[in-house]
């Protein structure tokens, strides 16, 4: 029975399937033709079209698979001849994998061989892509389209959605930068536990709808599991998301021995130094002294908080790294073959965006400079 219902679904969307078919590997040349060169802003514009073009596309393809045999309602012919929900679920899966996603898989399998790749690289690379799609688009779309009766109540949740996303982006805007994980190095962290969530979401949803047919209680996970998303987004980096990197560091301790103090010997400012592209900030250029690195690493700084303190203990101003145009501290250190524990003096230059009026009012002032930072050790 599920053969023969996959092939119902083909039947009906073989067309459409053909289509985005087609869309994919277009996407694929245009990428694979732009790899090599620095392509132009339309260029950009045009692959940014057509890349949101082959994920709608996608997604309406799996939803009208998915629809053709509605769950939502009484009245479907599927329940009366009837029909196993299990084979039914399962048909659309397969639907799903060989008619969505084995383009994928062909189109990025063909464009890495032809970039040199051998076939292992390039059939595990397309296979990575194409199961992660898959886990955290494919299947939630699935899940959607199982709540919903038609494209019109998936459009509404769309919205909805959408809404929800731009009320999101408004709170977290007024998170400070330096306390958002998904700023920093541990920001994978944000999109490998998004990912789960999204996953064990959409498996709840489609056992809710094709064991039992309880869609009421597939939109209450469904919001449930969104609340959870946005609680996710908000994890912060200390102590929780720090202690997990740690622990699964393969060296936890790697960077204990490593030091940053001021240097008050530095030499001029080296030539070409990165400005920030921030407006009614100055860039304020703090000499550095790094020690206990080890070789062929790289100290890499996620953000930083910084203090103007003055005699009396009074903080008279303060600076927080921006969130974009920002030239972050990034040391490297080369010496394949030394030992780890050697007491290699770097010296930099850090870059501090600070309040242009702030500056101005300060800047013959004698005071005292607190920095918290938040470094990565690569």
């Amino acid at each position: 029975m599920i053969w023969h219902i996959f092939k119902k679904d083909w039947n009906l969307q073989w067309q459409l399937a053909l289509g985005v078919a087609l869309l994919q590997v277009i996407l694929s040349v245009m990428l694979w033709k732009t790899g090599s060169a620095t392509p132009s802003a339309a260029t950009i514009r045009l692959i940014g079209l057509v890349f949101v073009s082959v994920f709608l596309a996608q997604a309406f393809l799996i939803v009208e698979s998915v629809q053709s045999d509605p769950l939502p309602g009484v009245r479907q012919d599927w329940l009366v001849r009837p029909i196993r929900r299990r084979d039914l679920l399962l048909a659309k899966l397969l639907f799903t994998v060989l008619v969505v996603q084995v383009p994928v898989i062909v189109t990025d399998l063909i464009v890495a061989i032809v970039d040199g790749n051998s076939f292992g690289a390039s059939l595990s690379a397309s296979l990575t892509r194409s199961i992660f799609s898959l886990l955290v688009f494919s299947l939630p779309v699935f899940a959607v389209a199982s709540v919903t009766k038609n494209l019109l109540e998936v459009l509404s949740s769309v919205v909805l959605s959408v809404v929800v996303l731009a009320l999101f982006n408004i709170t977290i805007n007024e998170v400070p930068p330096s306390r958002r994980l998904s700023s920093t190095a541990l920001g994978w962290e944000i999109v490998a536990l998004c990912a789960i969530v999204i996953v064990l979401l959409a498996t709840v949803i489609l056992t809710l709808q094709y064991r039992r047919r309880l869609t009421a209680a597939s939109r209450w996970a469904a919001v449930a599991g969104v609340a959870i998303l946005l609680g996710v987004s908000l994890l912060p980096w200390q102590p929780a998301a720090f202690a997990l990197q740690r622990r699964l560091s393969p060296a936890p301790g790697a960077a204990h021995a490593v030091e940053l103090a001021f240097d008050a010997y530095a030499g001029p400012l080296p030539p070409n130094l990165p400005r920030f592209g921030v407006n009614a900030m100055t860039d304020l250029r703090i000499p550095l002294s790094v020690t206990g690195m080890p070789a062929d690493s790289v100290l890499a700084e996620e953000h930083y908080d910084l203090r103007l303190i003055d005699s009396r203990g009074v903080t008279r101003a303060s600076a927080q790294s921006p969130d974009y145009g920002y030239a972050p501290l990034l040391i490297a250190r080369e010496g394949a073959g030394q030992p780890t524990s050697v007491s290699t003096r770097l010296a930099t230059y850090m870059s501090v965006a600070m309040d242009t009026s702030d500056y101005v009012r300060l800047k013959d002032q004698k005071l005292d400079v607190e920095i918290d930072y938040s470094l990565t050790l690569l």
